[in-house]
């Protein structure tokens, strides 16, 4: 797994570690690996079709832990999904969101729902509150996988089998 060998690739969680089977996908070096990828792909192998599982970043549910006796649900697995890197972080200050903040308000949250004195369903309402800085920051990092997805589409342009030609 790349995010083993090249820790600085994955995704950072609150927590202050990288998440583990997951890259980042606002990490230039990232970007630049998916899209030669890809062009490598279409147009040198001439593969029709790139089924891609970008979302969530969080590792698979099999392979996150259950701590102190907790499951973790879907309200939770986000949290953990979420990036804190360098790169992650520049984004929400056009957004005029406080990422330093937004990410102490994160981890608390993982770190109650962890020793269970935070339920699932609080966890939904915070994240469904369009006004709350985590909805505001799903939005900036729909952005991102969004214009990856682009870069990657862009990257098939030319290929002989493309389907895509402008």
């Amino acid at each position: 797994m790349l995010s083993l060998r090249y820790p600085r690739l994955s995704l950072h969680q609150c927590l202050g570690r990288p998440a583990r089977g997951a890259l980042c996908p606002a990490n230039p070096d990232v970007r630049a690996y998916a899209a030669a990828l890809v062009a490598d792909l279409a147009h040198r192998l001439g593969v029709d079709i790139i089924d891609w599982k970008i979302a969530p970043t969080c590792p698979s549910r099999h392979r996150r832990p259950a701590c102190a006796g907790c499951p973790i649900g879907n309200g939770l697995g986000y949290l953990l999904s979420l990036c804190f890197c360098e790169h992650c972080a520049a984004a929400p200050k056009k957004a005029n969101i406080e990422i330093g903040d937004l990410e102490h308000h994160v981890e608390r949250m993982i770190r109650s729902a962890l020793t269970g004195d935070l339920s699932e369903r609080r966890i939904g309402d915070e994240i469904s509150d369009p006004y709350h800085p985590i909805a505001r920051y799903a939005a900036v990092r729909c952005e991102i996988v969004s214009s990856l997805l682009d870069e990657l589409n862009d990257a098939t342009i030319g290929s002989p089998r493309c389907c895509n030609r402008s």
